[in-house]
């Protein structure tokens, strides 16, 4: 099947064959409607680029390759259409989310959760980082820490993250957020940490990757199989998790300091606003 040619290519496809797998997959329903030359417009590319891509996975022709695509199987139930109705959007992020959740929860080791909680408790300062679309679950984890009175800060920018690493102590700690582990800006940040005595959390997707082998601690969380950018923060789900389970055994560790700070901090926020 198409999608499965997608997922065992994905890696080795370029930018603009990306975009021509992932259109493909989000209109499989209607897909067999297009024309080379008219996909090619609709992708503002080039009509051979389009027979090319289907030649490099495999088809014989541009055809074969919509005959294929437009033949949705059960393991392509939860891909997101174009066409679907606003309630079957819905349906498919709800049962994507439950996947997920079910995966990283089987990916947990309590033991790497309670190292990571050991290791942020005893720091004086936490730095949190993400690159890109990770980027938000890095300030969400540093607005938590910060609330149960951690030192702790996050930056969009991963030069002033490793600014900041100047005036930090060894045992001070990172925890770096990456889909894939392979993010070049993230892996800068964790070679730093590692230079200044820190210690460095991961959380990532379970596979190994170049991030992994710099971490002291991997939380692993599952990704989507699905390609298409309208599911793209589906599978981010699994991270939140893993914030949250750090985040309420970390509250376990001391639970009347970290009520305290909350309460103060939360006073405070009511009072500055």
């Amino acid at each position: 099947m198409f999608s499965s040619k997608v997922k065992l290519y994905y890696s080795h496809l370029s930018a603009k064959e990306v975009s021509i797998a992932e259109f493909i997959l989000a209109n499989q329903k209607s897909i067999d409607e297009f024309t080379s030359q008219s996909l090619a417009k609709s992708l503002n590319v080039s009509q051979s680029t389009i027979i090319r891509f289907s030649q490099k996975m495999g088809y014989r022709s541009f055809k074969h390759m919509l005959k294929e695509a437009k033949e949705i199987n059960e393991n392509d139930v939860s891909e997101i259409q174009l066409s679907d109705s606003t309630i079957e959007t819905c349906e498919k992020i709800k049962d994507n989310y439950i996947e997920l959740l079910h995966m990283t929860f089987d990916f947990i080791d309590a033991e790497e959760i309670e190292r990571a909680v050991n290791y942020i408790y005893e720091a004086s300062t936490v730095l949190c980082y993400g690159f890109l679309g990770t980027g938000s679950f890095a300030g969400y984890t540093a607005t938590l820490l910060t609330e149960l009175g951690i030192n702790s800060l996050s930056s969009i920018s991963h030069k002033e993250i490793m600014k900041r690493m100047m005036f930090c102590e060894a045992g001070d700690v990172v925890i770096l957020f990456s889909k894939s582990g392979e993010s070049h800006e993230v892996i800068d940040v964790a070679k730093a940490a590692i230079s200044h005595g820190m210690k460095v959390i991961v959380v990532s997707q379970h596979m190994k990757s170049k991030l992994s082998s710099y971490a002291d601690v991997h939380l692993k969380t599952a990704g989507s199989n699905l390609k298409t950018r309208l599911k793209a923060n589906v599978e981010h789900c699994g991270q939140l998790f893993i914030i949250d389970a750090v985040i309420l055994n970390l509250y376990k560790k001391d639970y009347k300091k970290f009520t305290s700070n909350a309460t103060r901090y939360r006073k405070q926020m009511r009072y500055d606003y």
